[in-house]
């Protein structure tokens, strides 16, 4: 092989070598802190100034608040978060599965697609719920839409209620 051969292989190889890097500048593997809270995940992407996504096995923790996730991508000019894939949220005792979720980090409010979860009420049992969306509207209310509750588990529940849309208020 002539050196003008060798010398074009070594700029070919600088060039990939140098591509791979800042492809893989874009993206990080780890831990980060965003809105207040501590992110772990496969893939971290900063898509543009005010959005970065979040892939593969997230997990979000901030106080008493997790949230567990496929994908979550934040828009950090509107500090919201939108979770997908097999989204959990807990805070305290209250914990909802669902589809799909947007959470505002600012007002922690939310609403969860195609939600199910318990409320740890003071009462003697919790309160378990289903819809096709949950919402969360002020620090204690939530309205369920196309769903309902009840307190047990059982196939055959002793009581339960159903509507197009409940609200309920959780102490």
């Amino acid at each position: 092989m002539d050196a003008s051969a060798l010398t074009s292989r070594r700029h070919c190889a600088t060039a990939i070598f140098a591509a791979f890097l800042a492809m893989s500048a874009k993206t990080a593997v780890g831990q980060q802190s965003v809105g207040g809270f501590d992110i772990s995940s496969a893939s971290q992407q900063r898509i543009s100034d005010v959005e970065m996504k979040f892939s593969g096995g997230i997990t979000m923790q901030r106080g008493d608040t997790t949230v567990v996730a496929d994908d979550v991508t934040f828009f950090t000019d509107r500090d919201v978060l939108v979770a997908t894939g097999k989204v959990v949220f807990s805070q305290g005792g209250n914990k909802i599965n669902s589809e799909g979720a947007t959470f505002d980090v600012k007002t922690q409010f939310g609403t969860f697609v195609r939600a199910y979860g318990v409320f740890a009420v003071q009462a003697v049992t919790p309160l378990y719920f289903y819809g096709e969306t949950v919402e969360q509207t002020d620090s204690k209310t939530y309205r369920v839409t196309n769903g309902g509750f009840t307190s047990s588990t059982q196939p055959n529940p002793s009581w339960q209620g159903r509507s197009a849309a409940i609200v309920f208020k959780v102490e």
